[in-house]
Protein backbone atom coordinates (compact mmCIF):
# COMPACT_ATOMS: atom_id res chain seq x y z
CA UNK A 1 0.00 0.00 0.00
CA UNK A 2 1.71 3.15 -1.25
CA UNK A 3 2.22 5.87 1.33
CA UNK A 4 2.06 9.58 0.57
CA UNK A 5 5.50 10.96 -0.30
CA UNK A 6 6.80 13.80 1.88
CA UNK A 7 10.28 14.25 0.35
CA UNK A 8 11.63 13.19 -3.03
CA UNK A 9 15.20 14.23 -3.79
CA UNK A 10 17.79 12.58 -6.04
CA UNK A 11 15.88 9.25 -6.08
CA UNK A 12 15.55 9.35 -2.29
CA UNK A 13 11.94 8.87 -1.18
CA UNK A 14 10.77 9.67 2.34
CA UNK A 15 7.10 9.04 3.07
CA UNK A 16 4.91 10.87 5.57
CA UNK A 17 4.11 7.60 7.34
CA UNK A 18 7.85 6.97 7.86
CA UNK A 19 8.30 10.43 9.39
CA UNK A 20 5.37 9.87 11.77
CA UNK A 21 6.63 6.41 12.74
CA UNK A 22 10.14 7.72 13.43
CA UNK A 23 8.69 10.47 15.63
CA UNK A 24 6.66 7.88 17.53
CA UNK A 25 9.71 5.66 18.07
CA UNK A 26 11.79 8.59 19.34
CA UNK A 27 9.16 9.85 21.78
CA UNK A 28 8.24 6.32 22.92
CA UNK A 29 11.93 5.51 23.47
CA UNK A 30 12.44 8.68 25.51
CA UNK A 31 9.40 7.79 27.61
CA UNK A 32 10.85 4.33 28.23
CA UNK A 33 14.28 5.75 29.07
CA UNK A 34 12.69 8.11 31.59
CA UNK A 35 11.54 5.11 33.63
CA UNK A 36 14.68 3.06 32.95
CA UNK A 37 17.19 5.71 34.07
CA UNK A 38 15.10 6.50 37.15
CA UNK A 39 15.15 2.86 38.25
CA UNK A 40 18.63 1.70 37.26
CA UNK A 41 22.07 2.94 38.23
CA UNK A 42 23.43 2.69 34.69
CA UNK A 43 21.50 3.61 31.55
CA UNK A 44 23.80 2.07 28.92
CA UNK A 45 21.64 -1.06 28.53
CA UNK A 46 18.57 1.06 27.86
CA UNK A 47 20.28 3.16 25.19
CA UNK A 48 21.60 -0.01 23.55
CA UNK A 49 18.17 -1.64 23.69
CA UNK A 50 16.53 1.11 21.64
CA UNK A 51 18.42 0.67 18.32
CA UNK A 52 18.60 -3.13 18.64
CA UNK A 53 14.89 -3.56 19.31
CA UNK A 54 13.97 -0.96 16.67
CA UNK A 55 15.98 -2.70 13.93
CA UNK A 56 14.71 -6.14 14.95
CA UNK A 57 11.11 -4.89 15.06
CA UNK A 58 11.40 -3.20 11.66
CA UNK A 59 12.54 -6.33 9.88
CA UNK A 60 10.55 -8.98 11.75
CA UNK A 61 7.27 -7.06 11.46
CA UNK A 62 8.01 -6.60 7.77
CA UNK A 63 8.86 -10.29 7.25
CA UNK A 64 5.65 -11.41 8.95
CA UNK A 65 3.61 -9.01 6.82
CA UNK A 66 5.36 -10.22 3.67
CA UNK A 67 4.60 -13.83 4.61
CA UNK A 68 0.91 -13.03 5.11
CA UNK A 69 0.57 -10.68 2.11
CA UNK A 70 3.02 -11.90 -0.53
CA UNK A 71 0.77 -10.52 -3.27
CA UNK A 72 1.68 -6.97 -2.20
CA UNK A 73 5.40 -7.43 -2.89
CA UNK A 74 7.49 -8.31 -5.93
CA UNK A 75 9.70 -10.59 -3.86
CA UNK A 76 11.20 -11.04 -0.39
CA UNK A 77 14.18 -8.80 -1.13
CA UNK A 78 11.89 -5.93 -2.12
CA UNK A 79 9.89 -6.37 1.08
CA UNK A 80 12.92 -5.85 3.33
CA UNK A 81 14.69 -3.17 1.30
CA UNK A 82 11.88 -0.90 0.07
CA UNK A 83 9.68 0.57 2.76
CA UNK A 84 7.63 3.02 0.67
CA UNK A 85 5.10 0.26 -0.10
CA UNK A 86 3.53 -2.49 1.93
CA UNK A 87 2.87 -2.48 5.65
CA UNK A 88 4.01 -4.00 8.94
CA UNK A 89 2.56 -6.60 11.28
CA UNK A 90 2.53 -5.32 14.86
CA UNK A 91 3.06 -8.83 16.19
CA UNK A 92 6.65 -8.60 14.95
CA UNK A 93 7.23 -5.56 17.17
CA UNK A 94 6.05 -7.39 20.30
CA UNK A 95 8.13 -10.48 19.53
CA UNK A 96 11.26 -8.49 18.68
CA UNK A 97 11.17 -6.24 21.73
CA UNK A 98 10.76 -9.29 23.98
CA UNK A 99 13.53 -11.29 22.29
CA UNK A 100 16.05 -8.43 22.41
CA UNK A 101 15.33 -7.89 26.12
CA UNK A 102 15.73 -11.63 26.75
CA UNK A 103 19.06 -11.72 24.88
CA UNK A 104 20.34 -8.75 26.87
CA UNK A 105 19.39 -10.60 30.04
CA UNK A 106 21.18 -13.77 28.87
CA UNK A 107 24.33 -11.74 28.12
CA UNK A 108 24.07 -10.14 31.60
CA UNK A 109 23.66 -6.59 30.27
CA UNK A 110 20.67 -6.48 32.62
CA UNK A 111 19.92 -8.76 35.53
CA UNK A 112 16.40 -9.48 34.31
CA UNK A 113 14.63 -8.89 30.99
CA UNK A 114 11.70 -7.34 32.81
CA UNK A 115 13.90 -4.48 34.01
CA UNK A 116 13.82 -3.33 30.40
CA UNK A 117 10.32 -4.49 29.45
CA UNK A 118 8.68 -2.97 32.53
CA UNK A 119 10.43 0.37 32.00
CA UNK A 120 9.63 0.53 28.29
CA UNK A 121 6.03 -0.74 28.52
CA UNK A 122 4.46 2.77 28.45
CA UNK A 123 6.77 3.65 25.56
CA UNK A 124 5.70 0.53 23.67
CA UNK A 125 2.05 1.55 23.97
CA UNK A 126 2.76 5.11 22.80
CA UNK A 127 4.89 4.00 19.85
CA UNK A 128 2.21 1.55 18.71
CA UNK A 129 -0.39 4.31 18.89
CA UNK A 130 1.68 6.54 16.60
CA UNK A 131 2.43 3.68 14.21
CA UNK A 132 -1.32 3.16 13.90
CA UNK A 133 -1.85 6.89 13.34
CA UNK A 134 0.66 6.78 10.46
CA UNK A 135 -1.91 4.76 8.48
CA UNK A 136 -3.72 8.01 7.76
CA UNK A 137 -1.14 8.52 4.98
CA UNK A 138 -1.98 5.26 3.22
CA UNK A 139 -4.95 2.95 2.84
CA UNK A 140 -4.05 0.35 5.48
CA UNK A 141 -5.78 -0.47 8.78
CA UNK A 142 -9.30 0.46 7.64
CA UNK A 143 -12.43 -1.41 8.62
CA UNK A 144 -14.49 -3.89 6.68
CA UNK A 145 -17.50 -1.79 7.63
CA UNK A 146 -18.65 0.80 5.08
CA UNK A 147 -20.02 3.96 6.70
CA UNK A 148 -22.89 5.65 4.83
CA UNK A 149 -24.40 7.91 7.48
CA UNK A 150 -23.49 11.52 6.45
CA UNK A 151 -23.19 12.52 10.09
CA UNK A 152 -20.41 9.95 10.65
CA UNK A 153 -18.26 10.54 7.57
CA UNK A 154 -15.36 11.99 9.56
CA UNK A 155 -12.75 10.98 12.11
CA UNK A 156 -12.71 9.23 14.47
CA UNK A 157 -15.49 7.08 12.98
CA UNK A 158 -14.80 6.99 9.24
CA UNK A 159 -12.15 7.87 6.69
CA UNK A 160 -12.41 8.01 2.92
CA UNK A 161 -10.12 6.03 0.63
CA UNK A 162 -10.37 5.47 -3.14
CA UNK A 163 -11.56 2.08 -4.38
CA UNK A 164 -10.38 0.28 -7.54
CA UNK A 165 -12.56 2.55 -9.69
CA UNK A 166 -11.29 5.74 -8.09
CA UNK A 167 -14.49 6.36 -6.12
CA UNK A 168 -14.16 7.40 -2.48
CA UNK A 169 -15.33 4.81 0.03
CA UNK A 170 -15.84 5.77 3.65
CA UNK A 171 -14.73 2.90 5.83
CA UNK A 172 -14.50 2.55 9.59
CA UNK A 173 -11.35 4.42 10.64
CA UNK A 174 -9.87 1.41 12.44
CA UNK A 175 -6.42 2.97 12.56
CA UNK A 176 -7.71 6.08 14.35
CA UNK A 177 -9.80 4.11 16.85
CA UNK A 178 -6.71 1.99 17.55
CA UNK A 179 -4.66 5.17 17.95
CA UNK A 180 -7.09 6.47 20.58
CA UNK A 181 -7.24 3.11 22.37
CA UNK A 182 -3.43 2.87 22.54
CA UNK A 183 -3.14 6.43 23.86
CA UNK A 184 -5.55 5.50 26.65
CA UNK A 185 -3.51 2.34 27.31
CA UNK A 186 -0.34 4.47 27.41
CA UNK A 187 -1.85 6.63 30.14
CA UNK A 188 -3.14 3.62 32.11
CA UNK A 189 0.15 1.71 31.89
CA UNK A 190 2.13 4.85 32.86
CA UNK A 191 -0.01 5.37 35.96
CA UNK A 192 0.17 1.64 36.76
CA UNK A 193 3.97 1.76 36.40
CA UNK A 194 4.29 4.68 38.81
CA UNK A 195 1.91 3.22 41.40
CA UNK A 196 3.14 -0.38 41.40
CA UNK A 197 6.90 -0.04 40.90
CA UNK A 198 7.76 -0.83 44.54
CA UNK A 199 4.71 -2.95 45.26
CA UNK A 200 5.31 -6.15 47.23
CA UNK A 201 3.73 -9.52 46.49
CA UNK A 202 2.67 -12.47 48.60
CA UNK A 203 4.83 -15.42 49.52
CA UNK A 204 3.86 -18.99 48.76
CA UNK A 205 5.11 -22.43 49.58
CA UNK A 206 6.92 -24.08 46.70
CA UNK A 207 6.17 -27.74 46.01
CA UNK A 208 9.16 -30.08 45.50
CA UNK A 209 11.65 -27.42 46.55
CA UNK A 210 14.34 -27.50 49.20
CA UNK A 211 13.47 -23.94 50.25
CA UNK A 212 10.62 -23.51 52.71
CA UNK A 213 9.02 -20.62 50.90
CA UNK A 214 9.28 -18.38 47.90
CA UNK A 215 7.50 -15.27 46.74
CA UNK A 216 5.77 -14.03 43.64
CA UNK A 217 8.29 -12.08 41.60
CA UNK A 218 7.83 -8.31 41.61
CA UNK A 219 9.19 -8.13 38.06
CA UNK A 220 7.16 -8.20 34.86
CA UNK A 221 3.77 -7.04 36.10
CA UNK A 222 3.93 -3.67 34.34
CA UNK A 223 4.79 -5.33 31.02
CA UNK A 224 2.08 -7.95 31.54
CA UNK A 225 -0.51 -5.25 32.18
CA UNK A 226 0.51 -3.57 28.94
CA UNK A 227 0.24 -6.92 27.18
CA UNK A 228 -3.15 -7.57 28.78
CA UNK A 229 -4.65 -4.26 27.65
CA UNK A 230 -3.05 -4.34 24.21
CA UNK A 231 -4.17 -7.92 23.54
CA UNK A 232 -7.73 -7.13 24.59
CA UNK A 233 -7.86 -4.10 22.29
CA UNK A 234 -6.19 -5.95 19.41
CA UNK A 235 -8.76 -8.75 19.41
CA UNK A 236 -11.49 -6.24 18.55
CA UNK A 237 -9.38 -3.95 16.33
CA UNK A 238 -7.98 -6.76 14.20
CA UNK A 239 -11.45 -8.22 13.75
CA UNK A 240 -12.68 -5.02 12.09
CA UNK A 241 -9.78 -4.69 9.62
CA UNK A 242 -10.32 -5.40 5.95
CA UNK A 243 -6.56 -6.01 5.57
CA UNK A 244 -5.94 -8.22 8.61
CA UNK A 245 -2.94 -10.55 8.33
CA UNK A 246 -3.60 -14.28 8.25
CA UNK A 247 -1.25 -17.25 8.33
CA UNK A 248 -0.70 -18.85 4.96
CA UNK A 249 0.16 -22.53 4.53
CA UNK A 250 1.62 -23.56 1.20
CA UNK A 251 1.60 -27.06 -0.28
CA UNK A 252 -1.23 -29.50 -0.81
CA UNK A 253 -0.82 -31.23 2.54
CA UNK A 254 -1.15 -28.00 4.54
CA UNK A 255 -3.52 -26.10 2.23
CA UNK A 256 -6.53 -27.37 4.16
CA UNK A 257 -5.32 -25.37 7.20
CA UNK A 258 -5.81 -22.08 5.36
CA UNK A 259 -9.57 -22.27 5.82
CA UNK A 260 -9.16 -22.46 9.58
CA UNK A 261 -6.46 -19.76 9.59
CA UNK A 262 -8.78 -17.37 7.76
CA UNK A 263 -11.24 -17.41 10.67
CA UNK A 264 -9.01 -15.22 12.87
CA UNK A 265 -6.38 -12.65 12.01
CA UNK A 266 -2.83 -13.44 13.13
CA UNK A 267 -2.76 -10.53 15.58
CA UNK A 268 -6.16 -11.52 16.92
CA UNK A 269 -5.01 -15.10 17.44
CA UNK A 270 -1.81 -13.96 19.18
CA UNK A 271 -3.86 -11.63 21.38
CA UNK A 272 -6.13 -14.50 22.44
CA UNK A 273 -3.09 -16.65 23.33
CA UNK A 274 -1.64 -13.80 25.40
CA UNK A 275 -4.90 -13.37 27.29
CA UNK A 276 -4.97 -17.09 28.09
CA UNK A 277 -1.34 -17.06 29.23
CA UNK A 278 -1.79 -14.01 31.45
CA UNK A 279 -4.89 -15.37 33.19
CA UNK A 280 -3.28 -18.79 33.78
CA UNK A 281 -0.12 -17.10 35.10
CA UNK A 282 -1.95 -14.98 37.65
CA UNK A 283 -4.47 -17.60 38.70
CA UNK A 284 -1.63 -20.08 39.35
CA UNK A 285 0.27 -17.43 41.35
CA UNK A 286 -2.88 -16.65 43.31
CA UNK A 287 -3.56 -20.30 44.12
CA UNK A 288 0.04 -20.80 45.27
CA UNK A 289 -0.14 -17.70 47.44
CA UNK A 290 -3.64 -18.07 48.87
CA UNK A 291 -4.53 -21.73 48.44
CA UNK A 292 -7.51 -22.93 46.44
CA UNK A 293 -10.78 -21.28 47.36
CA UNK A 294 -14.17 -20.47 45.89
CA UNK A 295 -12.91 -17.15 44.51
CA UNK A 296 -10.56 -18.94 42.12
CA UNK A 297 -13.29 -21.19 40.76
CA UNK A 298 -15.55 -18.16 40.34
CA UNK A 299 -12.83 -16.24 38.48
CA UNK A 300 -12.15 -19.19 36.18
CA UNK A 301 -15.87 -19.57 35.46
CA UNK A 302 -16.40 -15.88 34.71
CA UNK A 303 -13.23 -15.81 32.57
CA UNK A 304 -14.45 -18.74 30.48
CA UNK A 305 -17.83 -17.06 30.03
CA UNK A 306 -16.15 -13.86 28.84
CA UNK A 307 -13.87 -15.76 26.48
CA UNK A 308 -16.81 -17.70 25.01
CA UNK A 309 -18.80 -14.48 24.53
CA UNK A 310 -15.88 -12.84 22.70
CA UNK A 311 -15.21 -15.91 20.55
CA UNK A 312 -18.85 -16.51 19.71
CA UNK A 313 -19.28 -12.84 18.82
CA UNK A 314 -16.35 -13.12 16.39
CA UNK A 315 -18.00 -16.09 14.71
CA UNK A 316 -21.39 -14.36 14.50
CA UNK A 317 -20.02 -11.06 13.17
CA UNK A 318 -18.41 -12.97 10.31
CA UNK A 319 -21.62 -14.88 9.58
CA UNK A 320 -23.98 -11.94 9.97
CA UNK A 321 -21.98 -8.86 9.04
CA UNK A 322 -25.02 -6.59 8.89
CA UNK A 323 -25.44 -6.97 12.68
CA UNK A 324 -21.93 -5.75 13.42
CA UNK A 325 -23.08 -3.19 16.01
CA UNK A 326 -24.66 -5.90 18.15
CA UNK A 327 -21.89 -8.45 17.82
CA UNK A 328 -18.98 -6.05 18.22
CA UNK A 329 -20.69 -4.70 21.34
CA UNK A 330 -20.94 -8.20 22.81
CA UNK A 331 -17.35 -8.92 21.74
CA UNK A 332 -16.11 -5.83 23.56
CA UNK A 333 -18.17 -6.87 26.58
CA UNK A 334 -16.61 -10.35 26.54
CA UNK A 335 -13.09 -8.92 26.23
CA UNK A 336 -13.72 -6.55 29.16
CA UNK A 337 -14.77 -9.54 31.28
CA UNK A 338 -11.58 -11.40 30.32
CA UNK A 339 -9.35 -8.41 31.09
CA UNK A 340 -11.15 -7.62 34.36
CA UNK A 341 -10.96 -11.19 35.71
CA UNK A 342 -7.25 -11.34 34.87
CA UNK A 343 -6.67 -8.07 36.70
CA UNK A 344 -8.64 -9.35 39.72
CA UNK A 345 -6.47 -12.48 39.73
CA UNK A 346 -3.42 -10.19 39.75
CA UNK A 347 -4.85 -8.18 42.66
CA UNK A 348 -5.13 -11.32 44.79
CA UNK A 349 -1.34 -11.67 44.56
CA UNK A 350 -0.58 -8.28 46.12
CA UNK A 351 0.74 -8.13 49.68
CA UNK A 352 -1.25 -5.54 51.56
CA UNK A 353 0.81 -3.14 53.75
CA UNK A 354 -0.89 -4.26 57.00
CA UNK A 355 -0.03 -7.93 56.24
CA UNK A 356 3.71 -7.58 55.65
Amino acid sequence: MMSEIAIYYDNIIICWSSIVICAGIIIGSLLGMTFFTARNKYSFAGWLYIPLSTCASLYLSRIIHWYCHMEQYDDFKTAITRFDTGDYCMLGVLISTWIVAALMSLTHMVSNKYKILDAFAPGFAFTISIIRLSSMYNSSCRGKILVNNPALLHLPIADGIPDASGNIQFRLATYFLSFIAMLVITIVVTIFSIITYKRKYKKYRVINSSSKSDHISSKGHIYRMFLLLYSGAEIVIDSTRYDASHLYFSGEKLASLNKGASFMGLSQFAGALCLIYLFVYYIVCSIKANGKNLKHFALIGVYIIGFVIAGLSEYLVQRYGSMYVTYYSTQIFGVIIVVATTFIAYRTCILLPNKE
